[in-house]
């Protein structure tokens, strides 16, 4: 079972961490970006094993948050050759480069706004980074309701925060 996250929910996702293991305790554990990075890309290269090497007789590919995979993938057979279609790798691909839902993008700007206010000015350049992956994956659609529960973002905020200011 994989969890297929877009690099910026991934990367907001440490700094969020963070901050409430600071908010918390006083002190919290910041995982290294660069094993961060090698982490996100080698689930790619161990899709890729397993793949080619027939490990699992089933595969799935799940979204943060969700109990039913949005890809389940199973063995089949052509010309007796056993494969898969679409790969493992494909899938997870294939959700990380999606475009979020409104409320998806409502949540990811609701938590950025958040950590740049408990931040301060030594992390403006990573939170831009982080917006900057997120900006093509993104859905400001106003009139699309948020899911239950769901904190709505400010449009003059998000409008801001597209802006880089």
């Amino acid at each position: 079972m994989v969890l297929a996250v877009p690099a910026a929910m991934s990367n907001q996702g440490i700094l969020s961490r963070y901050a409430e293991q600071v908010a918390d305790r006083g002190h919290g554990r910041l995982t290294v970006q660069a094993n961060a990075d090698r982490a996100w890309t080698g689930v790619l290269d161990l899709a890729d094993v397993i793949d080619r090497e027939h490990l699992a007789g089933y595969a799935a590919v799940f979204r943060r948050g969700e109990e039913r995979p949005r890809y389940a993938i199973t063995p089949g057979t052509v010309a007796g050759r056993q494969h898969r279609s679409p790969s493992l790798r494909h899938a997870i691909e294939r959700e990380r480069e999606r475009p979020w839902t409104p409320p998806e993008t409502a949540d990811f700007l609701y938590t950025h706004r958040k950590l740049r206010a408990q931040f301060g000015a030594q992390w403006t350049a990573r939170l831009d980074e982080i917006l900057a992956q997120a900006q093509p994956l993104m859905n400001l659609q106003p009139e699309c309701a948020p899911l239950p529960g769901t904190i709505r973002a400010d449009p003059e905020a998000d409008a801001q925060l597209e802006a880089g200011i």
